[in-house]
């Protein structure tokens, strides 16, 4: 599973940027633009690994990764595959960075999620890979256990949460169900925490109403 907001956004960014310029010509514009839509990625994967079968690709934004966690355990619990990985990767395209300016959630400053004078968000780009198995083809002790996972989508706005964080509260009790955890056995959240008003406030309400009067520490590594 694959894990991506911008894919090669960065790549063909650049090749219409010089194609616009002059410095393309339209057939060389035309390569680079080859690399514009996700799906490349998934046979870009699948050629350099030698698999036989698609690499998904999940696309949602901040949640991507996560949501290729969740996607690939489900796919693990249900005996669709044995083992699998899945990559998160993220490059610094321009796209991205004006959009985020254009919100007025990029942070002049270092991030501060739920800090009460939180600005916004600081972006980066970095890739990470996990491998994911089941204790049939565990063949050393494993770094760590992913026990559930939930996803769900509050369908409120495109670009922001619903503002009493209901989706998200419904996500973290799928997570608990699933995993047959209770919320007060839960010491650490790492949260979504961008640093950004609407989503702070919408994470810490959900968080409140899960956790109630047993709210473990919660942190975000956005800072």
């Amino acid at each position: 599973y694959m894990a991506t907001t911008t894919g090669e956004v960065p790549f063909w960014e650049n090749g219409i940027s010089r194609y616009l310029n002059g410095k393309l010509t339209a057939q060389q514009y035309f390569q680079a633009f080859q690399g514009e839509p996700l799906g490349v990625l998934s046979r870009q994967w699948r050629d350099a690994l030698g698999l036989k079968a698609s690499v998904p690709v999940v696309a949602s934004a901040c949640a991507a990764g996560t949501q290729a966690l969740v996607l690939a355990w489900a796919a693990l619990a249900q005996g669709f595959v044995d083992r699998c990985f899945v990559v998160g990767v993220e490059l610094l395209a321009r796209l991205t960075l004006e959009g985020f300016n254009c919100f007025q959630l990029l942070s002049p400053a270092v991030a501060r999620p739920f800090a009460a004078g939180r600005t916004g968000i600081n972006l980066s780009e970095g890739a990470a890979v996990v491998c994911l198995e089941t204790n049939r083809t565990l063949t050393r002790s494993p770094l760590a256990v992913l026990a559930g996972g939930g996803v769900t989508s509050d369908a409120f706005h495109m670009t922001g949460p619903q503002p009493d964080g209901e989706g998200i509260e419904r996500a973290i009790q799928q997570a608990l169900t699933t995993a047959q955890c209770q919320p007060e056995r839960i010491n650490w959240v790492h949260a979504h925490g961008t640093g950004s008003h609407a989503n702070d406030s919408a994470e810490g309400a959900a968080l409140g109403r899960v956790f109630g009067e047993h709210q473990p520490y919660v942190s975000s590594t956005k800072s």
